[in-house]
């Protein structure tokens, strides 16, 4: 079944990953580049987080992701 899933219904499969994988609007490819950017640090998990692209850290996601729009908006549309 799996053959005939990915092999035969080719077009089915395509439709998928499109719809899965792009990053569509501005707001998702921020999100996406924001969540593939972003490390832990510190003993405490998710407590403190690092930038991966210019190092500026902060606590909690929040900032993070603001400092991403603010930042790295146009490194995300690159990145996408």
């Amino acid at each position: 079944w799996l053959w005939d899933f990915a092999i035969e219904d080719m077009p089915g499969v395509d439709e998928m990953i499109v719809e899965t994988l792009q990053c569509v609007s501005v707001a998702d490819r921020l999100h996406r580049f924001s969540e593939a950017g972003i490390a832990p640090v510190g003993l405490i998990p998710g407590e403190r987080l690092r930038c991966e692209v210019c190092g500026f850290q902060g606590r909690g996601h929040g900032p993070m992701r603001a400092h991403f729009a603010e930042q790295h908006g146009e490194d995300a549309e690159i990145w996408a």
